[in-house]
């Protein structure tokens, strides 16, 4: 539909448009029986500063909604920015993509209608992405690794109404450093993702080294998850002590969620993407003891031979010991007999005979 600009009463009934401080005015005039009549609708916008709108961010999640008009005949662009800030002792930003009307064009880089967000307090700090239009399998997800936040708007399409919408909060700091080392044992314990059962945060690399003290080999089972089939997000599995180790699987996209490690240690290492933020995953370890489960397992007939060479030992000993206890109860017992029968003496009376 063609648009005027400022029009006039008298001219012909054309749509237009004009900017009233945060309103974009659309109407027409439309004639009646002897009158003409003008039509408006007040569309409401956002009016930008020119200092960022700082933001304060708690643990409850808010929305961010920004409408932007642009009209015609403007030469700049229309930029909004916002610096999000958490409040919480040790805690990030969250901004969750939700909702726009930005239409990517084909094979151009995002101009004209783009948002920009930034890891940090301004557009000096690390960009962690941009958005115009692009399709997402899952809505993205930016988290900071400070307290701040920075996002950017930027609205240019001439007689666009820009329309964009974030979620926000506060979330608690649960990335992980270095390594972490675990030992397994006869009994199932758990490897959890950073804040689980929360999402994790994104741009994480968490490595995990399971050993068995007692030299078993170790068997893993990964349990509740919500990984990303893209494997953006994903968990490598190695059959060692190091990434160098042989990979036994890649969780994401592998159908085999049970493994068992060839040796008394396993390596897993888990990365995450710049738009991580609604997944989580959960781990089974425990040590791969004998169950005796086969007669075929080339581990039960040693185990057996053992247990029963233990019992032959303690047998043998309880034997020898309880045979000799009789033969002495035994003799104790017949001497008693001898002396009752031939009414000896004892010590006392023999000393006093004397």
């Amino acid at each position: 539909m063609d648009f005027q600009h400022q029009p006039k009463c008298s001219e012909e009934g054309k749509p237009y448009y004009r900017a009233e401080e945060t309103e974009l005015v659309i109407g027409q005039a439309v004639d009646g029986p002897g009158v003409r009549y003008l039509v408006e609708v007040k569309a409401e916008g956002y009016r930008c500063k020119e200092e960022p709108n700082d933001i304060m961010v708690s643990g409850q999640t808010n929305t961010l909604r920004m409408d932007l008009p642009v009209f015609q005949g403007t030469t700049s662009s229309t930029q909004c920015t916002f610096r999000l800030k958490a409040t919480g002792a040790d805690s990030l930003v969250s901004l969750t993509f939700k909702d726009s009307n930005l239409v990517r064009r084909a094979g151009v880089q995002c101009s004209g209608d783009y948002f920009v967000v930034y890891d940090g307090y301004n557009r000096s700090s690390p960009r962690l992405g941009e958005y115009c239009g692009q399709r997402f399998t899952r809505p993205p997800v930016f988290s900071s690794t400070s307290a701040y936040l920075f996002v950017e708007l930027v609205a240019s399409t001439a007689g666009h109404f820009v329309h964009v919408t974030w979620e926000y909060s506060a979330v608690e700091d649960n990335r992980c450093f270095g390594t972490t080392d675990l030992e397994s044992s006869g009994r199932d314990q758990f490897l959890e993702s950073p804040g689980y059962p929360t999402p994790y945060a994104r741009n994480l690399s968490c490595v995990y080294l399971v050993t068995s003290p007692g030299g078993h080999a170790v068997i893993l089972e990964l349990l509740d998850h919500s990984l990303p089939t893209d494997c953006s997000d994903n968990i490598t599995v190695f059959d060692g002590n190091s990434t160098t180790s042989p990979v036994l699987a890649t969780w994401c996209t592998s159908s085999n969620t049970t493994l068992t490690s060839s040796n008394s240690a396993v390596l897993l290492k888990f990365t995450s993407s710049p738009l991580s933020g609604t997944s989580r995953f959960r781990v089974r370890y425990v040590d791969d003891v004998p169950k005796f489960a086969s007669p075929e397992d080339p581990r039960v007939l040693p185990a057996i031979a053992a247990v029963v060479g233990l019992a032959n030992s303690v047998g043998l000993v309880f034997l020898v010991s309880a045979t000799c206890c009789y033969y002495r109860n035994k003799a104790q017992k017949k001497q008693m007999v001898i002396e009752k029968h031939l009414d000896l003496p004892d010590e006392e009376t023999k000393e006093s005979q004397q």
